[in-house]
């Protein structure tokens, strides 16, 4: 796929789906699959911490028990499952700010730039599929709250939309 422009090893484990407008116009049915996936993925992390832990920490290289330790500071957006707006502005802006990405990209501001990147399209027919109420049914916990949670991570952090 194509990608932002940058890479960078990171000390944290990171999750950033990114690609080219073309691409994207080109490939729907690749991202669609992708926003299905990602609800999918969210939906067992929450419902399984220590299983999900073990795999992660396993494709990763990182210890185990730090990954589990991880999993009450991620953001599991959830009701409804959307990309976090203000920890991807933050990631953006960290990397301008550590010049991983050229700060003449970032045109006029981070908030246009932000709207030119983002299209929640993908997102939205994963929602409106029915795919969240049926993984709902299937027992995924439905928390709401911004208080970490120790048994299934924590959907804390910047606001989510919807």
């Amino acid at each position: 796929m194509e990608a932002l422009g940058t890479r960078y090893r990171s000390s944290s484990i990171d999750a950033v789906i990114a690609t080219s407008k073309k691409f994207a116009t080109d490939n729907p049915d690749v991202l669609e699959r992708l926003a299905v996936i990602n609800a999918t993925t969210i939906k067992y992390m929450r419902s399984y911490p220590d299983e999900s832990s073990k795999i992660i920490a396993k494709a990763s290289g990182r210890d185990e028990k730090d990954v589990r330790d991880a999993y009450n500071y991620m953001i599991y957006p959830w009701r409804p499952p959307r990309v976090n707006e203000a920890g991807c502005k933050t990631i953006l802006q960290w990397l301008v700010d550590s010049g991983k990405i050229d700060q003449s990209l970032m045109k006029p501001d981070l908030e246009a730039w932000w709207k030119g990147l983002y299209d929640p399209t993908f997102e939205e027919k994963v929602i409106k599929s029915g795919l969240i109420e049926k993984l709902d049914a299937e027992g995924v916990p439905a928390q709401t709250s911004t208080a970490p949670a120790k048994d299934v991570g924590s959907p804390r952090g910047g606001p989510t939309r919807g």
